[in-house]
Order: structure tokens, then sequence, then C-alpha cells
């Protein structure tokens, strides 16, 4: 890539992400991680070589490059775009979209944490496997099990709010591996 373009991407007033700089033909940027890694390079040159037009802020990134300040124009403009689709809603429906959509903004939220959790314990599954398997679909290997037990648990927290406690502990591991352990596995 050109000096000339990269100077074009530091100086304008949008922030492009990692994502827009290596795979957004709309912007017309497509860069390889070759040349990727020579546009960060040329940042940090220009941080180095012209103090005056680059001020990098006193903050270090999780991989210690610098963090610029970003002119926040786009971001106000979103903003404000956000507000006036709210109040427009609002105005025309007499009420909140958050009020109308409470119990699927719950449910998306409930699956999510199912979803992450399992994650976490390198469970693969989909957000639409948690749904059928939450609507009473029959689980077909361990996988299912496991997700159907994490439903259960979740409900089981969710409705009986259980205090926490040694014996709730216990009914609680014992939802979470209902059919998903051997007997050897399980506590006694």
């Amino acid at each position: 890539m050109n000096e000339e373009k990269m100077i074009e991407l530091v100086a304008k007033k949008e922030y492009y992400s990692v994502t827009d700089l290596r795979y957004n033909k709309k912007l017309g940027i497509m860069m390889s991680g070759e040349q990727f890694t020579e546009f960060l390079d040329f940042k940090d040159r220009l941080v180095s070589e012209l103090p005056k037009l680059m001020n990098p802020l006193p903050l270090r990134s999780f991989n210690s490059k610098h963090i610029f300040y970003a002119n926040n124009l786009h971001m106000l403009s979103v903003y404000n775009e956000y507000l006036r689709i709210i109040v427009a809603d609002l105005m025309t429906k007499q009420s909140l979209l958050f009020n109308r959509n409470i119990e699927d903004l719950i449910i998306s939220r409930f699956f999510s944490e199912i979803e992450g959790s399992l994650n976490i314990e390198n469970v693969p599954t989909t957000r639409k496997r948690i749904a059928e398997l939450h609507q009473k679909a029959n689980p077909t290997d361990k996988n299912d099990v496991i997700i159907k037990n994490m439903i259960a648990a979740v409900e089981y927290i969710a409705k009986e709010k259980p205090e926490f406690n040694k014996e709730n502990l216990r009914k609680l591991y014992s939802i979470l591996s209902k059919d998903s352990l051997d007997a050897e596995l399980c506590l006694k």
C-alpha cells in the first residue's frame, strides 16, 4: 500500500476498525495481513516523526500500541439518529420499543447466557439449537443433554430464586449433571 493512501486513512475523521481495514470492499479497503502490519508500523512512525501532527494519548492499549483521540462528530451523529428513531417510535406507538418487546429481550438474554456458559465449557451449540431444546425438542446427543440441563438450571434459579447454600448448590449440581456424567464421575 502506498504512503499517500495510508496518510489518507490516518487523516480522515472516520475511525476504521481492523475489520474495516482488512475486509471492507464498500470502503475500498482490503488490506492483506502484511499491508495491515505495514499500516500499523506507518502509524507508529508518524507518532515518532511528526509529534506536532499526531498526538497519542497518555494511555496504552492492550497490545501497548498508542491510542489516538478520534473525532467524536461521527459518533454524535449516530447517537442523535438513534435518539430520533426512538422518539419517533414512541410518538407513533405510544410505548417504548423495549416495553413492547420485553419478553423477546429476556429470552434473547437467556439464550445468550446459556450459549456463553456452554462456550466456556467447550460445548458446541447455537442459539437456534438452544431455542429448539427450550421448546421441548428431544436431545439427540450428549451435548443436547448438557444444553437441556443448563436450560433447566437457569429456569430453576430464575423461578425458585434459591438461597446460596450447600443444599441448593447440591440441587443445582444434580440438575446440571443429570444424564450427562458417568456414575463414577458424579459427586456422592
